[in-house]
């Protein structure tokens, strides 16, 4: 009861500046309701563009033969869209098939230089690696392959990446190196198959070391 009181008296001194205020106060509901029904249609034509730029991806993939230069060209009147995103992904993967490596890794850095906290980054971090090495160059890399191998850790580009991080110091002779990144794999990556080729290479570097303690006695 004396809620209601307090609340009734507080009204009755408000009401005179209520009054004096009415359109102001009428006009901000207005404002209120027009942005917020602003928000929900901008959610809603969002919601759609997402809809028809992934129909429009699928239709392409289901389509081949499928050029780069068309997923490119989807992934530009997309923009702003995930279907993009992976359309460019898919572009750069197109190229890497096709052992055209340097534009590979161009759309694979362009997009982790854009998009860098993408949850799709770990592939395109991934994909740089790849090419690069794919390339000669395995020294740059290592760099790619690190960004990549720091994602989640039981993301498949992770243990792909943490795979090529052992191989290549396998082959320069940092076997200790080399078996960390194997067991990460095996331990995390027993549902792929790099999972059951780390084990092959743990076992070579047991070999490897044995021989080398051996040699070294």
């Amino acid at each position: 009861m004396e809620t209601q009181e307090i609340s009734g008296e507080f009204l009755f001194k408000a009401w005179p500046w209520i009054e004096a205020h009415r359109r102001q106060l009428i006009g901000g509901v207005i404002g209120v309701a027009v942005l917020v029904g602003i928000i929900s249609v901008a959610s809603a034509a969002k919601a759609q563009k997402e809809v028809a730029a992934g129909i429009k991806l699928s239709q392409l993939l289901t389509t081949p033969p499928v050029s780069p230069e068309d997923l490119l060209q989807l992934a530009s009147a997309q923009s702003g869209t995930q279907a993009a995103l992976r359309a460019q992904l898919q572009a750069a993967t197109a190229y890497f098939e096709n052992g055209k490596y340097t534009d590979a890794q161009a759309q694979y850095q362009g997009f982790a230089d854009a998009h860098p906290t993408n949850p799709l980054a770990g592939e395109a971090f991934l994909g740089a690696g790849a090419s690069l090495e794919a390339q000669g160059k395995a020294d740059q890399a290592v760099s790619w392959y690190n960004k990549a191998a720091a994602g989640p850790a039981e993301a498949p580009a992770t243990l792909m990446a943490k795979f090529a991080l052992g191989r290549i110091s396998e082959l320069s002779g940092k076997l200790t190196e080399a078996q960390g990144y194997f067991q990460d794999v095996t331990r995390l990556g027993t549902q792929i198959s790099i999972g059951s080729e780390a084990y092959q290479h743990l076992a070579i570097i047991k070999q490897k070391m044995a021989a080398k303690t051996a040699a070294a006695k």
